[in-house]
Formats: C-alpha cells, structure tokens, sequence
C-alpha cells in the first residue's frame, strides 16, 4: 500500500522511489512494530554490554533514551522487500490507537501466522548498529538523497 498522499504532495520524488521500493510506508511501519521487540532487545544489549556506549558511526557516546537501532548492512526496506517478494504480497495491516498516545494512531499487522512469519524472516537476517539518533538521521537523509541523484540520473 502506497500513500497516495505522497505521492500527490511529491510525484517525482515519489515515482523514483516506487521504482525501487515495493513495500509502501504504511506497510513498512506495520512491519516495523511487528520486529520492535528484536531491535529493542538489540538496543538493550549493545548498552548491557557496554560501559561507555559509544554510536558505531561517529564514535560519540550516546545514552538508551536518544538512540536509533540501524539495520545494517542490510536496511530493514531490503529486508522487507525480500519477505514481501517471497510471499508476493504485503502482508494485512490495519491502523489502529497507539499504545503510547491515544492522540495518534499506529499500523499493525493483523495475522498473526503472518507477523511470526515476519518476525522469524527478520531475525534471521537483521544485523543492526547502535546510533545516535541525530547521527542516524543525518546519514539516513544523506544516504536517501543519494540513492535518488543515482536513481534520477539513471544509475550512473
């Protein structure tokens, strides 16, 4: 399921980045909540096993509550894609309250044969990196707005 909103709001943009992209992002975000019990687990690890937790890309320490669990080297999209690609479909998500905020709302999977399924594909091929949140955004923009420039030039 794409977001038709975004790609109103963002046509370019959003036509190269369907050309890559099969998982739309309400999908992804459905995913995403089905595996945060492995990346958190991830998260608490890394600082259990450490005592002076340090980002894995710029090397500054960093505290639990403003960190970001990065798949790499493999991003969670691939990842998904690959599940999606071995099933050829997304699987049934809803939007629902947020456990967190009852303000906003949150995608989920609702099979629940389809989210183990998906958590069982994600643990086994999920690999992370602890980051600083603001350190994993600045890349991940960096990274984005790259893919795009090779993707709009025609991969050159």
């Amino acid at each position: 399921m794409h977001d038709p909103h975004t790609r109103a709001e963002f046509p370019v943009k959003h036509a190269i980045l369907e050309t890559r992209r099969r998982v739309g992002a309400t999908t992804s975000a459905a995913m995403r909540r089905a595996v945060y019990p492995q990346t958190r687990a991830a998260r608490d690890a890394f600082f259990a096993s450490r005592p002076d937790p340090r980002c894995e890309l710029s090397d500054q320490p960093i505290v639990p509550s403003y960190t970001d669990v990065d798949h790499y080297p493999v991003s969670f999209a691939e990842i998904a894609e690959a599940w999606v690609d071995s099933r050829d479909a997304e699987p049934q998500i809803i939007e629902q309250e947020s456990r967190w905020d009852p303000e906003k709302t949150e995608w989920v999977v609702t099979n629940a044969a389809e989210k183990r399924e998906w958590a069982e594909f994600h643990r086994a091929r999920a690999e992370y990196r602890i980051l600083d949140r603001q350190v994993h955004r600045d890349h991940s923009k960096a990274e984005q707005l790259r893919k795009n420039a090779e993707a709009a030039a025609g991969g050159r």
